[in-house]
């Protein structure tokens, strides 16, 4: 399988490969930190056996590596195999499960910017967002902002660059849109105030259930 995937071999007596599925978007390179460490974990894999000769030889090389670098090749061939899938796709029920089950915290690879995000979506909808982590005064803010200008900002703002309150930040560093999320979504939503009593102290729970309903 590793060896199918560094090179076009046409002596493999196997049906056993790990192939690159086609990109749904032409000529795309990534600059996220996802993309970083991926190349990285490229760069760290063990080459030695590649060009030991014959496809023999090279089984025999591959067979002599350490555990942890045959395994680093395990994880890179077949993890290159997953499609890019849209949200809502069918077959993004097993990409969610397998994001969920290993506990990826996307926020950590990717961030939304100007360019793979912002500048994408309309201007409501960056303001939207912006009121997701920061409530309406944050939203307000910046709703004078020209369309360009507010993906930057949001592109700063969801990037941590911009000063903020302190749980305004925290949500915006962890906030995603929701075709970047796996599993349940999570309301990133600042909370809303506590009911008040007539005199303007919070209200008990007695109290709360003798509220007037919001219409």
């Amino acid at each position: 399988m590793a060896d199918a995937a560094v090179a076009y071999r046409y002596d493999m007596p196997s049906d056993l490969r790990a192939t690159v599925p086609s990109t749904r978007v032409g000529n795309f390179e990534s600059d996220t930190p996802a993309a970083e460490s991926w190349d990285e974990l490229q760069a760290g894999l063990d080459r030695s056996w590649i060009d030991a000769g014959g496809i023999c030889e090279r089984y025999d090389a591959f067979c002599a590596l350490a555990d942890t670098a045959r395994a680093a090749w395990l994880g890179w061939a077949v993890a290159r195999t997953l499609h890019a899938v849209p949200a809502g796709d069918r077959s993004a029920m097993l990409i969610d499960h397998l994001g969920t089950k290993l506990d990826i915290d996307v926020a950590q690879w990717w961030r939304p910017t100007a360019r793979r995000y912002f500048d994408r979506v309309a201007k409501p909808t960056i303001l939207d967002h912006f009121h997701e982590v920061g409530g309406a005064e944050l939203r307000s803010r910046y709703s004078g902002l020209k369309k360009h200008d507010l993906a930057l900002s949001a592109e700063k703002l969801f990037g941590g660059q911009i000063i903020v309150e302190a749980d305004i930040k925290d949500r915006a560093m962890q906030w995603l849109p929701d075709a970047m999320r796996f599993g349940p979504l999570e309301d990133l939503a600042p909370p809303e105030s506590e009911p008040q009593s007539p005199n303007g102290e919070p209200a008990s729970a007695d109290q709360q259930s003798d509220l007037p309903e919001a219409a």
